[in-house]
């Protein structure tokens, strides 16, 4: 039996809209979390990024109840 692989492969031209939509989305985040805890952009932008990729190292903790409901859509969104 013979198994034939796909003849479609992946471009990086054919990524970049994805790759764009979730950084974009991270930014978005990252600016709520500013707001709320009152965080640096880019302490904020680095917590959004470890909380998607599941990275998670606790060195940036949730203070505010209100960010605790903006981490809720965040980690369900992501």
């Amino acid at each position: 039996m013979h198994i034939l692989a796909p003849a479609h492969t992946s471009s990086p031209r054919s990524l970049a809209a994805p790759v764009l939509i979730i950084v974009g989305g991270q930014n978005l985040w990252a600016y709520g979390y500013s707001v709320c805890e009152g965080w640096p952009y880019m302490r904020a932008w680095y917590h959004c990024m470890t909380t998607f990729t599941t990275v998670g190292y606790g060195d940036v903790s949730i203070q505010t109840d209100t960010g605790k409901l903006v981490a809720i859509f965040h980690i369900l969104f992501s």
